[in-house]
């Protein structure tokens, strides 16, 4: 009596013998530990200040009005004045190491405004610090509730962002300025009515102004953007509060002079979207290889774990503690928590 062929073994079964072999476990290994250290340097403050700053901003974009459209609200068009605006804040953060909507010598968030030549009737401006991921900082500001109001605000129409590599607190960090616009209809100037700059950078600054017909004699339309009211404006000098400067062009060069230029971010793609989320990006590498491994394994054992299979099971259990210590590292030394201050708007 012939006896009975064993059942031919598909491609997959080779291909979990051969992930599940030495060699095999071995180029796990190495795949794990390069994501980790990929991800870390694509979240490393020098990088993202120079070849993914475009990156960052077109992301953040991406999820505003993501978000935005999730809830019912228009997108935001990205504005090139209100770009040069956040760029030239960031900046000014960065170059003098501050977090806040009021800067050392009593800038207030709405000059940024004016010097960028961008007259508004709704302004916002949401801030953050120690920037690593633009998911985390996109979730930090939804889960304020002042930062998610000036994110969910309905009168605004336009947006710009940007980044800004300095120090702060002593370390080596990336500032990001959000800010909100609603144009105002005309160019005439315009006068803000309603304030909120709360020198507590973890809280939103916002603003709501007017246009106002110059009268010979009156204050300059640069005293009047630059002006606020309220108990955190009108604690500053009025010299301080409302400063004469250029125009959009004058904008421009600070927002240029030794950081990013203000460049309007592109629609950001999926890949971009994943170098500008590199926590997002690890977590799914390993989520990605811990499915392949549990699959491999299924396969390679047919759910029979007999004494010769316990070689697999070590070798899967030792690439998933790895995967988990590595995670658990980089939640704790480089995707920590951004700082989000506090928003603003007018």
């Amino acid at each position: 009596m012939a006896k009975a062929r064993p059942a031919a073994k598909g491609p997959l079964h080779h291909a979990s013998h051969h992930l599940l072999s030495t060699a095999g476990v071995a180029a796990c290994a190495v795949l794990i530990l390069g994501s980790f250290a990929f991800t870390a340097f694509i979240a490393t403050p020098g990088l993202l200040s120079t070849q993914l700053a475009a990156v960052v901003t077109s992301r953040l974009v991406s999820l505003t009005n993501s978000d935005r459209s999730g809830n019912g609200l228009g997108t935001l068009t990205v504005n090139p004045e209100l770009t040069a605006a956040a760029q030239a804040k960031a900046n000014d953060m960065a170059a003098k190491g501050y977090f806040a909507h009021i800067s050392p010598d009593g800038r207030t968030s709405w000059s940024w405004f004016k010097d960028a030549g961008y007259s508004f009737t709704y302004a916002g401006e949401n801030l953050a610090v120690d920037f690593t991921d633009s998911d985390d900082v996109n979730t930090a500001w939804l889960n304020s509730p002042t930062h998610r109001a000036n994110i969910m605000n309905g009168h605004f129409t336009e947006i710009g962002i940007a980044t800004a590599e300095g120090e702060f607190e002593g370390h080596k960090t990336i500032f990001v300025v959000q800010m909100f616009g609603t144009p105002a209809a005309s160019t005439a100037p315009s006068k803000v009515v309603t304030v909120t700059s709360p020198e507590n950078a973890s809280e939103p600054a916002i603003a709501k102004a007017e246009p106002v017909t110059a009268v010979p004699g009156a204050e300059t339309s640069a005293d009047v953007l630059g002006s606020s009211v309220g108990p955190a404006a009108s604690a500053k000098p009025a010299s301080a509060a409302a400063q004469p400067t250029e125009q959009a062009p004058q904008a421009a060069q600070q927002a240029s002079d030794g950081h990013q230029s203000a460049a309007t971010p592109a629609k950001a793609s999926f890949i971009s979207s994943l170098l500008a989320s590199p926590h997002i990006l690890l977590e799914g590498l390993y989520f990605a290889l811990a499915l392949i491994l549990l699959v491999a394994l299924a396969v390679r054992t047919r759910l029979e774990f007999k004494l010769h299979h316990r070689r697999h099971v070590f070798a899967v259990l030792f690439l998933m503690v790895m995967m988990g210590g590595l995670s658990v590292a980089a939640n704790q030394l480089i995707f920590v928590p951004p700082v989000i201050g506090q928003g603003a708007s007018q």
